[in-house]
């Protein structure tokens, strides 16, 4: 006997019109799922149901090919669906996810996977939202002070800081904040960006090479490695064009167990990588 063959959902080539749906007022496409929000600010969700991304409080259901109502929610004006979490953003700026909880990203404060909507857990008073964005495992959200504040994983700091591997809560970026106010985000699956009111433009995480410090052998090098030639020089040429005063190097030693240069096998050797050559 020949096993059943697996069943096979056919792409489409060319725009399809989704159907089942009210008058749309925004949307937004993830890895596997899809949201809707329609103009009476309900919000609409099919595809992969997998850790409860369309948020339907449903566990059995592993997909739904036709939109189906979040339930838990209105007033909505803006949704993100990313990896396996989704985000919801309310005419009075409040934020609600679900879905994946695995890195945090949902904000709840938990780490528990949510198959309906929960309130992201802000510090009090709560910051009144009024944009929202999410990639891969982790959330960002703009608040009308001008703050950028991130959650979730935290790899390649793409949450903006080096402190934590993961968040479960949201915390603002105060080395933006010190700088200006945020006027436009993006979160990436690596990473982050930001343009402040006066234009300048900020990255974070794998855009950026770095999460706040950076270490030389994290510079573009000839041989695949930073070291202390030519792109150090320009770098801190950089630095000091920008109008900063003061940054910090991480150690100089010879990187230990799991290329850590907290874990050296010495506190007093270079590391030989960081010879230019």
């Amino acid at each position: 006997h020949r096993p059943a063959a697996a069943a096979v959902f056919p792409g489409h080539g060319v725009p399809l019109r989704v159907g089942g749906l009210p008058a749309v007022a925004a949307m937004a496409a993830g890895e596997q799922h899809t949201l809707a929000v329609a103009s009476d600010g309900t919000v609409w969700a099919w595809g992969s149901n997998e850790n409860g991304r369309l948020g339907v409080g449903n566990t059995e259901l592993d997909k739904s090919l036709t939109p189906i109502a979040v339930g838990g929610l209105s007033a909505v004006k803006e949704v993100r669906a990313a990896r396996s979490h989704s985000m919801a953003l309310t005419r009075t700026g409040e934020v609600l996810s679900w879905g994946s909880n695995t890195s945090g990203q949902l904000g709840d404060s938990t780490g528990r996977t949510r198959y309906a909507p929960v309130a992201v857990d802000f510090p009090q008073p709560a910051p009144v939202i009024v944009a929202i964005d999410a990639a891969a495992d982790h959330s960002y959200a703009l608040d009308n002070q001008g703050r950028l504040w991130t959650w979730g994983d935290n790899t390649y700091y793409q949450l903006g800081e080096s402190m934590y591997s993961l968040r479960s809560f949201p915390l603002y970026l105060t080395v933006l904040e010190a700088q200006g106010r945020v006027a436009q985000f993006s979160a990436g699956s690596v990473g982050g960006a930001a343009v402040l009111e006066d234009g300048s433009l900020w990255v974070w995480g794998f855009y950026g090479r770095y999460g706040e410090p950076t270490r030389i052998t994290s510079l573009p090098g000839p041989h695949g490695s930073g070291d202390l030639g030519s792109a150090a020089r320009h770098f801190v040429d950089w630095l000091a064009s920008a109008g900063q005063s003061l940054w910090q190097i991480l150690p100089l030693s010879p990187a230990g167990p799991g290329n850590s240069p907290y874990q050296s096998v010495s506190a007093f050797a270079g590391s030989p990588l960081m010879v230019a050559l």
